[in-house]
């Protein structure tokens, strides 16, 4: 079970700006059967992990909303397969859990994450007591594998580290149980990439856990 990377020709237009956090849209399109759950704990697991990484995450479900606002990035998400939280029906033989797309040796900000490769490696070693799986835990699954494809999208770069959510490939602890984060080297390569150091970031933590009290 690996990550790769697909090769394909596309663009994107980003918007840039000094700011004390670097504001990150992420287009999301979903199979319209996708239970709201599920994206929600996509949303809020993707949120926790990239918490100290000096980003505001503003998430975009619609293209005439997206142009309303301005970015300093841009992730453009596509969840592909069956995104409903049930056993697979159909054991398939691709490992790919999300994949992110290269043009000529560049990274760009196009995402990809399989619903059917993540439930069968979910399912992997232990197979369900029943034939569904809690949403939320199907949510948080999708959006670690979001937050390791959005890694190489934001720096702009391949490389993988030996633990946390940047490790090459996941297997179904890595997807289900706690305790899974963002290497130190990993965070680091974030911030540098983004242009934000260490106490903006730490400032900008601090603010929003201030604004959910």
């Amino acid at each position: 079970m690996s990550f790769y990377r697909m090769l394909c020709f596309a663009g994107a237009v980003l918007t840039a700006h000094a700011a004390q956090a670097s504001r990150v849209g992420i287009l999301v399109n979903v199979p319209p059967t996708t239970p709201a759950a599920v994206i929600e704990a996509l949303q809020a697991e993707t949120e926790e992990a990239l918490k100290n990484s000096g980003m505001e995450l503003l998430w975009t479900f619609s293209q005439g909303e997206a142009a309303r606002e301005t970015y300093d990035r841009v992730v453009s998400l596509r969840l592909i397969g069956r995104c409903v939280p049930v056993r697979p029906e159909i054991v398939r033989r691709s490992h790919v859990l999300g994949f992110t797309h290269i043009s000529d040796g560049t990274v760009l900000p196009f995402v990809e994450i399989n619903c059917d490769t993540v439930l069968r490696v979910m399912e992997s070693g232990s197979p369900w007591v029943t034939p569904y799986l809690p949403p939320t835990v199907f949510g948080r699954a999708l959006g670690r594998v979001l937050v390791h494809e959005m890694l190489h999208v934001l720096t702009v770069s391949s490389a993988h580290d030996r633990e946390g959510l940047t490790k090459p490939a996941f297997n179904r602890t890595d997807l289900t149980l706690g305790g899974l984060h963002l290497a130190d080297a990993a965070l680091q390569r974030l911030r540098q990439s983004l242009g934000v150091s260490d106490l903006q970031a730490e400032n900008g933590s601090h603010q929003r856990a201030h604004a959910e009290e």
